[in-house]
């Protein structure tokens, strides 16, 4: 029985985790997105 509710504690932790590093790396790249947009403006002015 206790080892049943590490195991799905375990899992639960491990698919948050994931879920948690997804959602920063798609945040990273809109804010590489976002500067990229910058620059090609930066560019263009110039």
């Amino acid at each position: 029985m206790i080892t049943t509710l590490f195991i799905i504690a375990f899992v639960g932790l491990v698919l948050f985790g994931m879920i948690a590093s997804t959602e920063r790396l798609l945040n990273d790249r809109q804010d590489y997105v976002v500067v990229d947009e910058r620059m090609i403006d930066h560019r263009s002015r110039l």
